[in-house]
């Protein structure tokens, strides 16, 4: 590995990257889509990723922190930043796991109801999405991105450790 000589090289690099990068093109999708749902969730009062993490707490009633981080491709403290409100709103409720050391949760009878009220917004954004998409890209692009989050899913959810450049 060398490092970069001179402002044009750098910029060229740069410029590369942005381009090519994958990590930075599915960012900056990312991001666009999510202000989408965000927009169109606002009367529900939920963030998207709020909304993500109430449908996995549904989904998965009585999974742990870890077993719904993984299905929800989140790393703990994500999540948690995420279940916070969802908890002191009465949304999510915390119960004891078959293994009584670890926290599992499970959707209320409130978070139930909101649900149920949130989902034709989500509805409504998920159309807006995929018309702007079309339904057949959206149908690969959706099975290639779930593909890829699969493939290169890091093993227990624990992040491989920086080298020893990049920590200083």
């Amino acid at each position: 590995m060398h490092g970069i000589d001179g402002t044009a090289e750098l910029k060229q690099v740069c410029s590369a990257i942005a381009a090519t990068c994958a990590c930075f093109s599915v960012r900056v999708a990312s991001r666009a889509v999510t202000r989408v749902y965000d927009a169109v969730l606002v009367p529900s009062g939920l963030r998207a990723t709020q909304f993500a993490v109430l449908v996995g707490v549904y989904r998965g009633f009585g999974m742990t922190l870890t077993a719904l981080g993984r299905e929800l491709g989140m790393d703990r403290t994500s999540l948690s930043r995420n279940l916070r409100p969802l908890i002191h709103r009465g949304f999510v409720a915390k119960v004891r796991a078959t293994d009584r050391r670890r926290r599992a949760f499970r959707t209320t009878k409130r978070g139930e109801r909101l649900l149920r009220r949130t989902i034709p917004y989500w509805h409504k954004a998920q159309q807006h999405v995929v018309a702007t998409v079309g339904p057949d890209k959206w149908t690969t692009l959706n099975g290639d991105l779930r593909s890829l989050a699969q493939a290169i899913r890091v093993p227990g959810g624990v992040r491989p450790p920086l080298t020893h450049a990049l920590r200083h």
